[in-house]
């Protein structure tokens, strides 16, 4: 029998999930199958017998793993649903203001990996430009100017999700410790800088980010930061 059923979940956007199982016999083939409209199986693939996990895109109709006990018998496990993740932005962008001549780092999440991935930059209603990016990326250095900003993710050829719209404006020069730019200093700030100074993000906003001033942005300046929003300290 199946001493582990297999159990489906849910795949990223063009990509696979793993599912795992165990049985208490030693198999002397393992199969694969998907089933169909008609809950008939087909497309089967052999394994080696000492196969315990596979990785399987969605399936509308699922899939069985059949261990074969000798030639002409074998053990079925439960049905197998996996489905694909619906692409979307997980974190928005968000704006902000900046000192004149000055840019605002935005950053991002996507359930997925992009195929195209740009900074669409509206005024009046129109895309008056548009910046393309690398795919993994999930950070941008976005100026004032326009109406408002995109993010567009491409999932395939044509067909994209575009994140909220942000706004970039010129105002008073940036608050110290504000990376983000929402107005405000707090834990989300230093979670950011943490992320930069371990390589997960690719940049960020010098200017704010540097809140003790000696030149680098690191977990010195997160700790800062989270001194200020605890009140532990008065000013940055």
């Amino acid at each position: 029998v199946f001493t582990t059923q297999p159990v489906g979940g849910k795949a990223p956007y063009g990509g696979k999930y793993t599912v795992n199982w165990a049985t208490n016999f030693t198999p002397c083939k393992i199969v694969v199958g998907e089933y169909n409209s008609l809950n008939q199986v087909v497309n089967q693939v052999e394994y080696s017998n000492t196969t315990t996990s596979v990785e399987l895109p969605a399936n509308q109709y699922g899939y069985v793993v059949i261990a074969y006990y000798n030639d002409a018998n074998a053990k079925y496990s439960n049905k197998i649903t996996i489905t694909e993740v619906t692409p979307a932005f997980t974190t928005q962008p968000v704006g902000g203001k900046v000192a004149k001549g000055e840019k605002l780092t935005v950053n991002w999440e996507t359930n997925y990996t992009p195929k195209k991935l740009q900074v669409l930059k509206y005024s009046q209603g129109y895309c008056i430009g548009s910046q393309n990016l690398d795919v993994n990326a999930t950070t941008a250095n976005v100026s004032a100017g326009g109406e408002y900003y995109i993010i567009r993710a491409y999932y395939s050829d044509t067909e994209y999700v575009d994140s909220d719209k942000f706004y970039v404006t010129e105002g008073a020069q940036a608050q110290k410790g504000d990376v983000n730019g929402d107005g405000y200093v707090d834990n989300l700030d230093a979670a950011m800088i943490l992320k930069y100074d371990a390589g997960i993000l690719d940049s960020i906003n010098e200017a704010t980010a540097d809140v003790n001033g000696d030149g680098y942005t690191d977990n010195l300046d997160a700790a800062m930061i989270l001194k200020y929003d605890a009140g532990i300290i008065d000013e940055l």
